[in-house]
């Protein structure tokens, strides 16, 4: 919590009530305050380096229609693949990350954009975010938050916590903040190669 968090990039908090969730993480904070194995029962949750992957790759693979990527980097070649891959079957995919990213960021994400998604840089306010929406307009539409950039020490390194949400209210809050973002946003330009 510091004062750019709060006031120069964006970013999600998310708050819950929610006994299960609550048990679960704070169960996986005193395994990890122990230095023991945790083990997250809530299918909700994402744990990084557990599960967050995999989990974030599955859900994309079911997308129909439409997937909504918010993200300060991304850089994960699994989870790219499978974006390629639904870009490439019809599936709509729309990714904002931030203009300052990495020249390397820039060169993925312009390949992914060859083979069919739309990709837009967010000059203001810095997209630190973390955010995926899965079909926002079916009944099985999804919302993840979380603290994970989309890269492999971000999925499978770092200790990371992301969050699955199926309620309609908070998933028409996220889309209505990404459609403002992707309208103050600027197709993503061609990155020159670094080397």
């Amino acid at each position: 919590f510091t004062y750019s968090s709060q006031y120069r990039q964006r970013n999600l908090t998310v708050i819950t009530h929610n006994p299960r969730i609550i048990h679960d993480i704070t169960h996986t904070f005193n395994d990890d305050w122990h230095r023991q194995a945790s083990h997250s029962h809530s299918a909700q949750l994402l744990w990084s380096p557990d599960n967050s992957q995999i989990k974030i790759k599955r859900r994309i693979e079911q997308a129909h229609h439409l997937i909504l990527c918010a993200n300060q980097s991304l850089t994960d070649p699994i989870i790219i693949q499978a974006l390629t891959k639904k870009a490439q079957a019809g599936v709509k995919v729309l990714i904002i990350i931030p203009q300052s990213t990495t020249p390397r960021n820039k060169i993925l994400l312009n390949h992914l954009k060859q083979l069919g998604a739309q990709i837009h840089e967010l000059a203001h306010p810095y997209l630190h975010e973390k955010l995926l929406i899965i079909d926002p307009s079916l009944p099985s539409a999804t919302l993840l938050i979380g603290s994970m950039n989309f890269t492999t020490p971000g999925l499978t390194e770092n200790r990371e916590l992301g969050i699955w949400i199926d309620s309609p209210a908070l998933i028409d809050k996220a889309l209505q903040n990404f459609q403002h973002d992707w309208t103050a946003s600027n197709a993503l330009k061609k990155a020159r190669p670094w080397g």
